[in-house]
């Protein structure tokens, strides 16, 4: 039974209770954007991948099939991969340029002769011009893809060290 004397209980909550749910629902939604960023570099990452694994794969085929009667090749910009046609790139021979994103780089390009373009023969599809350049974030250089392309003309990851 309830007397008059009796403290009567507030049902709200205290200021303290509600700064704690607030600090852990900002803290879970802190870790929460972070996933979500990782999530979304690593899928540009990737898809960029596939853009470089097709521009390569059209140089070397327009080459094999002499397309215009010219070898064709690819050019490693920072910001950029070009397809071009000819022996050497330059801007008027370049047939497609797919600028990356801001978010991406090019880096550590290692071709044999120097450079940052792979030309294929027209006979055979092979490259003098093999070597390796990485694709990487610019915000986390750890986060990223190394491509190897083999004098043979194919072009692959590099495994993981």
């Amino acid at each position: 039974m309830w007397h008059k004397n009796q403290k009567t209980r507030s049902r709200g909550f205290t200021l303290i209770e509600l700064l704690a749910v607030l600090g852990i629902a900002v803290l879970l939604a802190a870790g929460g954007i972070a996933a979500l960023s990782h999530f979304r570099t690593a899928r540009i990452l990737d898809n960029q991948t596939e853009i470089f694994f097709s521009l390569f794969d059209q140089a070397r085929t327009d080459t094999l099939a002499s397309k215009n009667g010219e070898n064709y090749g690819v050019h490693l910009a920072t910001s950029s991969i070009s397809l071009f046609r000819g022996t050497a790139f330059d801007t008027s021979t370049s047939t497609e340029t797919t600028a990356l994103p801001a978010s991406l780089e090019i880096a550590n390009i290692s071709l044999a002769g120097g450079g940052s373009d792979v030309v294929f023969d027209r006979l055979t599809g092979t490259t003098k011009n093999a070597g390796t350049f990485t694709l990487r974030v610019v915000t986390d250089p750890t986060e990223k893809v190394v491509f190897e392309i083999a004098t043979t003309g194919k072009v692959e990851l590099q495994e993981n060290e």
